[in-house]
């Protein structure tokens, strides 16, 4: 045991130094990069709310709209590193290097996760080698969005799940505690409320005496006082305890969708059915078992056959490690299906968690096939075995530029922050559809107009006038890609008249729109 620990600790820590070092390299690199790559502009949202936070302000993009768009955890991290560093790229980087720690952590908890469930030592270094140096979870470790907060929280319920569910005895201490990482899941991601609800009736279900029926109780309502005075503060503030952000943007898609194929249950369950189909057969094997370009099916194929091969030939423990991972894949897929088949709505991040669940379950696989394997070949072989996955490793790590689809568009509105800064006064105001990178870098006050993170746009856009919110907001400019800002009114009779005084950037083949216009906001209203 001695030999075994002192083999894997060192090993251990190579991993997690490589999954920080990864990490940092992309927080503190060139920042063109890093918004090519991995911060998109929600991220922004939360680093301009943070910076208003910092400064005494409400929770509010422009200074003086309170808005709900936000996971509190995160914004409460962000807003630490605005206080801690004031210049904004420092902040930046201060927010980003929380991040990736979150994430070097959620390797760490990948490892104990699976030497938990297998016993494996390289079964477990198996699996946070994924989590450390897969290209998906470095980036997204960095994307700037609650996404760190999230995977981390998700793993640490995961692991107080398995101890739960193993232990003999159970105290309300334990339940105290393990109610405390659920309110931190909570406020992580409110959507993870899927996710703990298979938890806690998981170990309901699995209680054998009053004390571990206790146990999901005490730890429900612990997490529900952790989430009460967010949730609280939602409906004193805004008539509701869903955040604007969750509606904003899903909403008049679905809308448009229904209008034009028919306001139909037939047309709807068709609907729900395709996305649902492309989160869980397209978007989330492309995202973290094969590139995109390549097809899905051989990975799907391969991880089934696994999946019935260890339910099939793994002794005891096998199969109790796969009864432990379902109601954490439950919760986690019926978040998914949430966002696909109702919202209508996912994006990349929303799949993380089920990215640190599926190394788990590749952990536990290669446990199950050491075991089944390792007696029927010799030494040097099981050592070639190993040096294999190892070499697999080393690959994923360098595969990078298969996995990343650049976002220029996103350097694009750089640019345009940068032009806003050097050529308009400080007190201009500015509307925009896509606000993040504009507000942060242009140091200007950017008012957020597809209502992401601000209710009285939405609302306007709702009701079709939101011509006249840019007038009574007293906008000097609209800023924004080409295709979208007829949505502002500008071209179209109404109270506004627009005049183009800048173009930034080129047309974008992947980004339909582009490039950027800045426009200068007329009323044309007597």
């Amino acid at each position: 045991m001695w030999h075994t620990l002192a083999m894997t600790v060192p090993v251990l820590a190579v991993v997690l130094a490589c999954a920080l070092a990864l990490r940092l390299t992309w927080a503190w690199g060139d920042l063109e990069a890093l918004l090519r790559f991995a911060t998109s502009d929600d991220a922004f949202y939360y680093f301009q709310i943070a910076h208003n936070l910092a400064a005494g302000a409400a929770p509010s993009l422009d200074g003086e709209t309170p808005t709900n768009g936000f996971h509190p955890l995160w914004l409460l991290l962000a807003t630490l590193a605005q206080r801690v560093a004031p210049d904004p790229q420092a902040a930046l980087r201060a927010a980003l290097t929380l991040s990736a720690l979150l994430g070097t952590a959620s390797t760490g908890l990948a490892f104990v996760a699976v030497r938990r469930l297998t016993q494996s030592a390289p079964a477990a270094l198996f699996a946070a080698s994924i989590v450390a140096v897969h290209p998906a979870f470095v980036t997204e470790s960095v994307n700037g969005l609650e996404t760190s907060a999230a995977v981390f929280t998700t793993a640490l319920a995961t692991l107080g799940f398995f101890a739960l569910a193993d232990a003999e005895r159970v105290s309300v201490r334990q339940g105290l505690l393990f109610g405390l990482v659920g309110g931190a899941l909570l406020l992580a991601r409110t959507d993870a409320f899927f996710l703990w609800g298979c938890l806690l009736l998981a170990l309901l279900v699995r209680a054998q005496t009053p004390s571990a029926r206790t146990l999901p109780v005490v730890a429900g309502a612990v997490s529900a006082a952790c989430v009460a005075p967010w949730l609280l503060w939602n409906l004193l503030r805004f008539g509701t305890i869903v955040q604007i952000s969750g509606v904003a943007l899903p909403e008049p898609l679905r809308a448009d969708f229904l209008a034009t194929h028919g306001d139909s249950l037939t047309a709807a369950l068709g609907r729900s059915a395709y996305l649902v189909r492309q989160a869980f057969l397209s978007n989330l094997p492309h995202l973290y078992l094969v590139p995109r370009g390549l097809p899905a099916w051989p990975a799907l194929a391969a991880g089934a056959l696994l999946l019935v091969s260890m339910l099939r030939f793994g002794d005891a423990r096998t199969r109790r490690s796969l009864a432990l991972l379902l109601p954490p894949a439950a919760g986690i897929a019926l978040g998914l299906l949430w966002h696909a088949g109702v919202r209508w709505w996912t994006r990349e991040w929303y799949f993380a968690p089920a990215g640190w669940l599926l190394a788990v379950f590749a952990g536990a696989a290669l446990g199950f096939l050491h075991q089944r394997l390792g007696s029927r070949v010799s030494g040097k072989q099981s050592t070639a075995g190993f040096a294999a996955a190892a070499l697999a490793l080393a690959g994923l790590a360098l595969s990078g530029p298969y996995w990343r689809v650049p976002s220029e568009h996103r350097v694009q509105q750089l640019e345009a922050a940068l032009w806003l800064k050097e050529h308009t006064r400080p007190q201009a105001r500015v509307g925009a559809f896509n606000a993040g990178i504009l507000s942060y870098f242009s140091g200007r006050t950017v008012v957020n107009l597809d209502g992401a993170v601000n209710a009285r746009a939405y609302e306007a856009r709702s009701e079709n006038r939101l011509a006249d919110y840019v007038v009574a907001s007293q906008l000097d400019y609209v800023v924004d890609w080409s295709g979208t800002l007829p949505m502002a009114g500008c071209g179209a009779p109404g109270p506004l008249r627009c005049e183009q005084i800048a173009v930034i950037g080129e047309p974008l083949p992947r980004f339909a729109g582009s490039p950027i216009w800045v426009l200068r906001v007329h009323s044309a209203l007597p």
